[in-house]
C-alpha cells in the first residue's frame, strides 16, 4: 500500500493566530452620526494644528510584518498645508510619508518606501503625525484604517 508523506501542519490558534496566517489589524469601532464604524478614529482639530502632533491609533504586536495599508481620511484642513505621515515613536514616516491627502479628503493604499515587510520588533503605537500642520484643522473620523500583515514566526 502506498504511503503518503504529510508536509504541513494544522495551524494553531494562538493570542494573534499561528505565524504568516493573514492579520488584519485596526483601531477599535467609533461612533460616526447613528451608526457604529469599526476602523475608525475620531480626531479633532487641535490633533493636527501643530507640526509634530501625533494622535495614536492603534497598536501592534511584536513580529507583525506589515503587507498593505488602507486608511480614509476626511477633510482635515481647509487650509491645505496639512501633510499627514503614518509610523510608530521610533520612525513617524515608516508607513506613510507626508502625504496630503487628508487636505481634502480621500484613500491611502501605498506603503512608503521601507513600509513594506517591515517586522516590528516590540508592541508598537501606530501613529498619525502631522508632517506640515493644518493652517485651517478640521474635526473629522478617519475611516477603514487598517494595517494588513502576518506574524513573523518565532
Amino acid at each position: 500500500m502506498a504511503v503518503v508523506r504529510k508536509n504541513t501542519q494544522q495551524p494553531m490558534a494562538g493570542a494573534f493566530a499561528s505565524a504568516r496566517i493573514r492579520k488584519v489589524l485596526g483601531p477599535n469601532w467609533t461612533a460616526v452620526g447613528a451608526a457604529t464604524v469599526p476602523g475608525s478614529i475620531a480626531v479633532v482639530g487641535t490633533d493636527f494644528n501643530t507640526s509634530g502632533n501625533s494622535v495614536s491609533a492603534f497598536r501592534v504586536p511584536a513580529g507583525f510584518t506589515v503587507t498593505g495599508i488602507n486608511v480614509t481620511f476626511p477633510a482635515l484642513d481647509a487650509g491645505a498645508t496639512l501633510t499627514m505621515s503614518i509610523g510608530d515613536a521610533a520612525l513617524t514616516t515608516r508607513l506613510v510619508n507626508a502625504s496630503t491627502t487628508a487636505r481634502a479628503g480621500g484613500t491611502v493604499t501605498a506603503l512608503a518606501a521601507g513600509g513594506a515587510y517591515y517586522t516590528f520588533p516590540v508592541d508598537t503605537d501606530i501613529l498619525l503625525t502631522a508632517t506640515a500642520a493644518a493652517t485651517t484643522p478640521a474635526a473629522g473620523t478617519i475611516t477603514n484604517f487598517y494595517l494588513e500583515g502576518f506574524i513573523a514566526s518565532p
